[in-house]
């Protein structure tokens, strides 16, 4: 069973923990150390009113 629940720009730590936890390994090896970038980034996915993300 699953658990659903809203997440937005009061959950950016996390979302950022868990980002960079998912994509700085196997395949993708992305570098998000430019912690200015990141949060850019994740505010423009995040911050839209249009936006639906769930946890």
């Amino acid at each position: 069973m699953y658990n659903f629940k809203r997440i937005g720009m009061n959950e950016i730590e996390e979302i950022k923990a868990l980002f960079t936890s998912v994509f700085t390994i196997e395949p993708w090896n992305d570098d998000w150390s430019n912690q200015e970038q990141l949060d850019l980034y994740l505010s423009d996915l995040v911050g839209q009113s249009n936006s639906l993300n769930i946890e």
